[in-house]
């Protein structure tokens, strides 16, 4: 046992339970070891939350340089933002909680803020640019997560009763046709376009 592998089975169980199901005690079942066993590669159950979520914001996959153009450059970084999510669906929740994401992530945090700086925003009002961003792609996000399309695709079985519900059931199955990564794009270039638009 090594603190690498501790923090394997930790991953495991976040991706299989959220968040909340992280406890000392699941992560030892998985890896196979008693709960006392972890206790020399981690200190305690923040600990263990703490280090994988360094271990995903140090997984991104960070995009070229584009800073000469500062809206393909948001573009990018909001798209490895929403990558890294879709992969680590887990860490939405602990990061609308308010909790810390990892280290590794600030760069690019520093890379989006910077780029609409860059856009001709004054910087009292670049924050407010971006948050709304960053709470889109966590919804975008949650609605992709696998509880969130198990609980859709049990609802879309149903048989409906009325026009109106066939009618959301009629959207809801179209919607497994669209590639979500794209839509997720378009939206994003909309919404930087309308900035670039009121800034200029």
């Amino acid at each position: 046992m090594n603190r690498d592998r501790v923090l394997d089975a930790a991953t495991k169980v976040a991706r299989r339970d959220g968040i909340e199901g992280l406890s000392i005690a699941s992560v030892a079942k998985v890896a196979g070891v008693t709960p006392m066993a972890l206790y020399r590669h981690v200190s305690n159950r923040e600990d263990l939350v703490q280090g994988i979520v360094n271990r995903a914001a140090s997984n991104i996959e960070f995009p070229d340089d584009c800073a000469d153009d500062p809206a393909s450059e948001i573009e990018a970084v909001f798209c490895a933002f929403y990558d890294t999510l879709c992969r680590e669906d887990w860490l939405v929740p602990h990061l609308i909680s308010g909790q810390r994401g990892g280290e590794a992530a600030l760069p690019l945090v520093v890379r989006a803020l910077r780029a609409f700086e860059a856009i001709g925003l004054p910087r009292g009002q670049v924050w407010h640019a971006c948050a709304p961003l960053v709470h889109y792609t966590y919804g975008e996000v949650l609605a992709l997560s696998t509880q969130q399309r198990a609980a859709r695709e049990r609802a879309i079985q149903k048989p409906f009763e009325t026009e109106a519900g066939n009618a959301i059931r009629d959207f809801a199955m179209n919607a497994d046709r669209i590639d979500p990564r794209s839509c997720y794009q378009t939206t994003l270039r909309r919404y930087l376009k309308a900035i670039v638009d009121e800034v200029g």
